[in-house]
């Protein structure tokens, strides 16, 4: 059973952006599947690499087109890609450390932490993107 669902709420209809976050939300999947299934340490570190690795492509892609077309709180938007970047790694310095759990807070955190953002702030530059051409 999944532990985030994309629907539409999540939409903000910038076709490259909704890709990548239900891509995003596909990983986080992953990673809770893996850590349900009690896999070995190589194949969560595996997983959890994969999700790492892949939230600079999203976050990338939203700053790079905010700061193309002077999104005015386009400063805001990269300090709450930051702090997620930032608690991920901690998260993964944690399990390198040997930490290998990966619990359900953490999980919840990486969920709430993207249903938030996409619903609380991304949805700010769809409009604005929109009104310049963006699709």
């Amino acid at each position: 059973m999944a532990l985030f669902n994309w629907d539409s709420r999540l939409k903000t209809n910038i076709s490259i952006c909704d890709e990548q976050h239900q891509r995003l939300i596909e990983l986080i999947n992953n990673l809770h599947e893996t850590s349900r299934s009690k896999a070995d340490k190589e194949v969560l570190d595996k997983t959890l690499n994969e999700l790492i690795n892949y939230t600079i492509y999203p976050f990338q892609t939203e700053e790079e087109l905010l700061d193309k077309y002077n999104f005015p709180y386009a400063a805001r938007h990269k300090i709450e890609h930051a702090q997620f970047t930032n608690k991920i790694f901690d998260l993964r310095t944690r399990f390198e450390k040997g930490d290998t759990g990966i619990t359900m807070e953490t999980l919840t955190f990486l969920k709430d932490w993207v249903n938030d953002h996409i619903i609380g702030t991304d949805k700010n530059y769809s409009a604005f993107l929109r009104s310049k051409g963006v699709l």
